[in-house]
C-alpha cells in the first residue's frame, strides 16, 4: 500500500512523499466517478471527474464539538487534522486525528479482476474507523451524506427519492425525474437517468433523505437527524437533498469502532448498443439491485480481505519490475482507467466494454483508445479485453462498414452507432493507426493465452486489415495518427513502425494457426521493412530517428510503438535502434518529462511509459519514470491524472481523467513470468458472445 502526504496546509502534519493531483474516491464508470481535486479531503466539495460538484459530505461530533472530515462545508466549522493519505489499486485512505480520537476513512472500489462478479458492482464501501489515542473515552457521532448532485446532469433538474428496508438494510435511493435514459450523450456530462443508492446497516444507524442544510445542522446541534424523510420532488439547486446517514458510536475507547456505508449506481441501461439498449453487467448475477446491496453487506469482510491480498501483490510486483515511482503510478491510474469505462451485458449475458474519451470529445469505443488502454487488460484479465475489441470487430463486419481499414470509433458515449450515411459522415478516421492497433491487440491476446482461437473467429477480417496495411502502411500517406492534436502528417516514422509490428504480429498468428507459408510471408516482409525503415529514417550523423522519413534533421519523436517488439517476441528492430533513441531522448529531456517529438514541448504520460518500457530495469527507465512521477507530485492542476501535458511547465494540456493511463502497465508485459502469473489467476469467460444485435439492420448501411 502507498503512503501519501503532503505539506505546507495547516491540517496536515507530515512531510511530503507524494501528492496526488487528484484522488479517486468513487471510481466505477464515466457516470460514477467522484474525486478529491488534491490531498486534503476537507478543504473543497468532491467533483465528478468532469469538475462538476458531486458533493460528499463526513462531519464527526467528538464530545459535542463538530469537525469537518470529507467537504467544505459547512464551512464554519474546523476541519480535523489529517494526518495522511494512502492510495493503492482499489483504495484510497485518509487518517485523521483530534480531540484524542483518531479517525481512518477508506473508499474502497473491488474491481478485483480475478472475480468478474464483484468487478461489476457498481458500488464503492465507504469506511470509518475510530478508536480513542489518549487513553480516555470519548462520546463520538458520525455523520455522511451522498447529495442528490450525482444523480443529475444539472443543478436545476428535479429528483425524487425514496427510503425502504430491504432485509436488514435501510436503502436510500434518489434519482431524476425525468428518467431520460440514455438521452445525453457528448463528452462532458453526467447521468440524468438511474438511480443513486446509499445503504447501511438498519441496526446500526439512522437515516434520511432531506434538504442539505438541515441535515447538517441538526447534527451538528445535537449528533442527529431531522425526523422523517421529506416525500416530494424538488430541484437540486432548491435545497439539494442528501442521502444522509447518522453512526452514533457512543463512547469509543481505545478498541477500533468500525462503520460503512455503501453508496451505488442502478444505471438501469449503460449503452444503446446498435438501437438495442444494454443492461449493466451486473444484472448478469443479479435481479435487483437491492439483491446486490444485499450480497455487498454480507460479503464484507470478504471482499476487504480479498482485496487488500491484490493490493499487495500487485503493489509488489509492479515495484519488482519497475520500482517504488512506478508502483505509484499504476496504482493511481488502475481506478481511474476502470472508471473511464462503462460494461454491459450482452443478450448473452457476456461482458461489453465501452471506452469513453473524457476531456477529449467523447467518442465510444476508440480504437486508439483502447490501444493505450489494453495493457491494463492484458495483464490482468485478456478476457475483459476482447470484451472491448468485439464491439469493434463485429461492427468491421457488418454491412455497417465497408471501408478496407479498422474504425476509428463507433459513435458518442452513451451511443454505440457507428458512423455511416443515416447519421451523417463517417467522422475522423485513422486508417494505418487503428489498423495496425486492432492486429497489435489481436496479437497480444493470442500470446497471452498461448492460442489464436480468439483470432480465428476473424480471420478474414485480420486478414483483410494486415493487406490494407501491405499496401498503406510502410510509408503512410498524410494521415492522422493517434496524436491527432499535432494534425496529419505524411511518412510518419512511428505510424511506419506500428505497420510493421502489426504485420509481424500477424505473422505470429498466421504461425499459431498454422498457415505456415502465409506466417513466412508476411514475417519476411515485417523484416525488410524494419531493415528500410532502419536506413530509411536515420539522421545524417546517426544520432537518432526523424519524426518522418521525409522530415528535417533536427526533427524527431518518441518510437513509443516499439515497445511491442520485445513484449511480443517479434524482434524485428536490433537493440542498436532502441539504444541509438535512447540516448538521444536524454539529450531532450524537459523539467517535467520527455516531449513527444520536435514540434512542441508538450508530452503524453501513456507514450512516455511505453518509451521508458524500450529498456526496463535501466538508468534510462527510471529517469523518464521518475519525470512522470514528478509531474504527478508537483502539477499545479488538480485534476485526475492527466495524460497530456506540457514538459516544461508540468500544466496540463487538456485531456486528463481518461482509460488511457491503463498504458502505465505495459511495462509489466515485458515480464513474462509476472505476465503469466496475473493472467493465470483471472476469472475466464465462456465466450459466447452474442452477435451484432438485430436491430443493427433498420440502420442504413454506408453507400
Amino acid at each position: 500500500m502507498l503512503i501519501l502526504t503532503s505539506q505546507n496546509s495547516p491540517i496536515m502534519e507530515k512531510e511530503s512523499v507524494f501528492r496526488p493531483p487528484a484522488v479517486p474516491l468513487i471510481t466505477f464508470d464515466p457516470y460514477f466517478s467522484v474525486w478529491s481535486e488534491g490531498t486534503y479531503l476537507a478543504n473543497h466539495s468532491t467533483v465528478h471527474w468532469t469538475g462538476t460538484e458531486q458533493s460528499l459530505v463526513s462531519l464527526i461530533r467528538i464530545d459535542g464539538k463538530t469537525y469537518r472530515l470529507m467537504g467544505d462545508q459547512p464551512n464554519n466549522l474546523p476541519a480535523l487534522k489529517q494526518k495522511s493519505l494512502e492510495v493503492s489499486f482499489l483504495e484510497s485512505i485518509y487518517n485523521f486525528e483530534g480531540d484524542g480520537i483518531s479517525v481512518k476513512i477508506s473508499f474502497l472500489s473491488p474491481r478485483l479482476p480475478s472475480n468478474l462478479e464483484i468487478f461489476s458492482w457498481p458500488i464503492t464501501y465507504i469506511t470509518w474507523n475510530v478508536h480513542s489515542i489518549d487513553d480516555h473515552p470519548h462520546k463520538v457521532q458520525i455523520y455522511y451524506s451522498t447529495s442528490s448532485q450525482l444523480a443529475v446532469n444539472e443543478s436545476s433538474e428535479k429528483v425524487n427519492w425514496i427510503k425502504k428496508e430491504v432485509k436488514n438494510l435501510t436503502i436510500l435511493k434518489t434519482g431524476a425525474s425525468t428518467q431520460d435514459i440514455l438521452g445525453l450523450a457528448g463528452d462532458r456530462v453526467r447521468i440524468n437517468w438511474g438511480y443513486i443508492y446509499t445503504v447501511t446497516l438498519s441496526s446500526q444507524s439512522t437515516s434520511t433523505i432531506n434538504d442539505n442544510n438541515n441535515c447538517q445542522q441538526a447534527f451538528i446541534i445535537s449528533g442527529s437527524l431531522p425526523s422523517g424523510s421529506t416525500a416530494k420532488s424538488e430541484a437540486v439547486d432548491g435545497g439539494e437533498p442528501v442521502e444522509a446517514v447518522v453512526f452514533n458510536l457512543g463512547e469509543v475507547k481505545s478498541e477500533n469502532v468500525s462503520k460503512y456505508v455503501i453508496v451505488g449506481l442502478n444505471e438501469r441501461y449503460t449503452v444503446n448498443y446498435f438501437g438495442t439498449y444494454l443492461r449493466p453487467y451486473w444484472m448478469h448475477w443479479y435481479s435487483s439491485i437491492d439483491n446486490l446491496f444485499v450480497d455487498a453487506v454480507n460479503k464484507y469482510s470478504e471482499i476487504y480481505n480479498e482485496s487488500n491480498n491484490f493490493d499487495h501483490k500487485v503493489s509488489y510486483d509492479c515495484a519488482q519490475v519497475g520500482g517504488e515511482e512506478y508502483a505509484q503510478i499504476c496504482a493511481l491510474a488502475y481506478r481511474q482507467a476502470l472508471a473511464g469505462i462503462g460494461i454491459a451485458k450482452d443478450s448473452n449475458g457476456q461482458p461489453l466494454l465501452f471506452t469513453k474519451e473524457n476531456t477529449s470529445n467523447g467518442d465510444i469505443s476508440t480504437v486508439d483508445v483502447i490501444y493505450p488502454t489494453s495493457p491494463i487488460f492484458l495483464l490482468f484479465n485478456p478476457d475483459l479485453l476482447k470484451g472491448m475489441l468485439i464491439p469493434i470487430l463485429d461492427y468491421s463486419e457488418s454491412p455497417l462498414w465497408n471501408n478496407n481499414f479498422a474504425p476509428h470509433d463507433l459513435g458518442t458515449y452513451p451511443n454505440v452507432l457507428g458512423h455511416f450515411s443515416k447519421l451523417g459522415d463517417i467522422g475522423e478516421q485513422m486508417p494505418v493507426e487503428e489498423t495496425g492497433n486492432m492486429l497489435i491487440m489481436m496479437d497480444a491476446i493470442t500470446q497471452s493465452e498461448g492460442n489464436a482461437n480468439f483470432a480465428s473467429r476473424y480471420w478474414p477480417l485480420l486478414t483483410k486489415w494486415a493487406d490494407y496495411l501491405l499496401k498503406n502502411g510502410f510509408d503512410p500517406g498524410n494521415q492522422l495518427s493517434t496524436d491527432d492534436f499535432a494534425g496529419p502528417m505524411p511518412h510518419n516514422a512511428n505510424l511506419s513502425i506500428k505497420s510493421i509490428e502489426a504485420i509481424g504480429a500477424y505473422a505470429q498468428m498466421c504461425q499459431i494457426i498454422g498457415k505456415q507459408k502465409d506466417a513466412q510471408k508476411y514475417m519476411k516482409i515485417a523484416k525488410e521493412w524494419a531493415n528500410n525503415w532502419t536506413k530509411k529514417d536515420i539522421s545524417s550523423d546517426e544520432s537518432h530517428y526523424l519524426l518522418g522519413f521525409e522530415s528535417s534533421e533536427d526533427t524527431w519523436s518518441q518510437k513509443y510503438n516499439l515497445v511491442w517488439d520485445k513484449i511480443l517476441n517479434l524482434n524485428l528492430f536490433s537493440a542498436t535502434v532502441i539504444n541509438t533513441e535512447a540516448n538521444y531522448y536524454m539529450t531532450k529531456l524537459q523539467n517535467f518529462g520527455l516531449p513527444l517529438d520536435s514540434r512542441q514541448l508538450y508530452t503524453k504520460t501513456d507514450w512516455t511509459i511505453w518509451t521508458a518500457s524500450l529498456k526496463p530495469q535501466t538508468t534510462y527507465f527510471h529517469t523518464l519514470i521518475n519525470l512522470v512521477y514528478k509531474f504527478l507530485n508537483e502539477t499545479p492542476n488538480k485534476v485526475p491524472m492527466a495524460d497530456f501535458y506540457w514538459t516544461q511547465s508540468g500544466y496540463q494540456a487538456g485531456m486528463f481523467a481518461r482509460p488511457v493511463v491503463g498504458a502505465a502497465f505495459i511495462t509489466m508485459l515485458t515480464n513474462k513470468e509476472i505476465w503469466d502469473y496475473w493472467v493465470s489467476s483471472a476469472t475466464k469467460i465462456t465466450e459466447n458472445w452474442a452477435p451484432l444485435p438485430k436491430s443493427y439492420f433498420l440502420l442504413e448501411p454506408l453507400e
